[in-house]
């Protein structure tokens, strides 16, 4: 009956898919002495564990992974080093692949990245990513990048150029350019700190239907805490349907701004406070509609415009049929609130149950 049961159960193992016979390979002296070693190794399923060298030397060579369902596993303090390299730190071509628990630092040539996603479903989790190009760029669909640290890159922290990614729970801090940047419709940005970058904080160009074209998916950045960037906290540039809730908004040149044919976005229930310019006199407004920009469609709802350097929210000229209702502005320094297209014989935005202390025209609003 043994030999019976064990042929069973042997006979059972072997009609297993591949995924419930998953490895873990070590990357140690031995046989994979390389990160990259291990990865050619592995199949689907697989998880590389990556052993850090004597004395905390980094590690200093460049990644590819193909294989799907890879998970790189560096939580041992391992360091992925570029010095010298003109590469990716790690580029990931397969779906489903997982890198947790790396510190990748110094791939800063021209146009590469600490970590570059062109397979679907990436998941990029409590990492450190420093001193790149570019930290992390998405090409692909559907990434989750959660609980890391993305700083002191030279471009953008983080670079979205595909549809469906999460972004989560990051600090994204001391970027050149935007700390986030986001060119595709259909991304969620929610609850990451977002502080302290050379110039925007959030920037978002989608696309917009405002000349016919097709409107993209619809974009959220929500619950964020953005501060200390001397450009924009949040910035909508040619974008369409994009949601800005709940987010704290403070000490940044702008807090949001609007501009370029942007429509059909909500901007609400933000909290608004200290925008400063950044050493520009013009963009000093909590919530600002920019000059010139043919913003139209867009709902301003429900915010705290508190204590900005110039207005707390400005709708600048050509900029019509939106509503802007709900909103209290208090204490900022030139008007609680301004719209340059109102005139006596036609109203171009719609403002109601604001609650502002100053405003121009007066009785905005009411």
């Amino acid at each position: 009956m043994r030999i019976i049961a064990g042929g069973i159960i042997a006979s059972l193992i072997i009609g297993l898919p591949a995924a419930s016979l998953a490895s873990t390979l070590t990357v140690a002296p031995g046989a994979y002495p390389t990160i990259q070693s291990a990865v050619n190794a592995a199949h689907t399923g697989d998880t590389v564990r990556i052993m850090p060298l004597a004395g905390g030397v980094p590690r200093c060579e460049s990644i590819t992974v193909s294989t799907s369902k890879l998970t790189l596993d560096g939580r041992n303090g391992v360091v992925l080093d570029g010095t010298g390299l003109s590469a990716n730190g790690i580029t990931i071509l397969g779906d489903h692949v997982t890198v947790k628990g790396m510190t990748v630092r110094n791939f800063s040539d021209f146009g590469y990245s600490g970590i570059e996603v062109d397979g679907d479903r990436a998941e990029i989790n409590s990492s450190a990513i420093s001193l790149n190009r570019f930290g992390v760029t998405v090409n692909s669909t559907n990434a989750h990048i959660a609980g890391s640290t993305i700083s002191q890159n030279l471009a953008s922290g983080i670079f979205l150029a595909g549809s469906g990614a999460l972004v989560e729970q990051n600090t994204v801090k001391q970027n050149e350019n935007a700390a986030i940047n986001v060119i595709a419709g259909g991304n969620s940005i929610c609850n990451n700190e977002v502080a302290n970058n050379l110039s925007d904080g959030i920037y978002v160009s989608t696309g917009s239907s405002a000349f016919g074209d097709p409107a993209p998916n619809a974009t959220k950045i929500e619950s964020n805490n953005v501060h200390d960037n001397p450009s924009n906290g949040i910035g909508l540039d040619f974008s369409d349907s994009v949601t800005v809730r709940y987010n704290t908004v403070s000490h940044n040149g702008t807090g949001i701004r609007l501009l370029d044919f942007s429509c059909n976005c909500s901007i609400t229930t933000n909290v608004v406070t200290c925008s400063t310019g950044g050493g520009f006199d013009y963009y000093r407004s909590g919530i600002i509609l920019e000059d010139l920009s043919f913003v139209s469609g867009c709902a301003v709802t429900f915010n705290a415009v508190l204590g900005n350097a110039w207005d707390g929210i400005e709708v600048g000229a050509f900029n019509t049929d939106n509503a802007i209702t709900d909103n209290i502005g208090l204490g900022n320094c030139h008007f609680d609130a301004e719209d340059s297209n109102y005139d006596t014989l036609q109203v171009y935005n719609t403002w109601k149950r604001d609650l502002f202390l100053t405003s121009n025209p007066a009785g905005l609003g009411r």
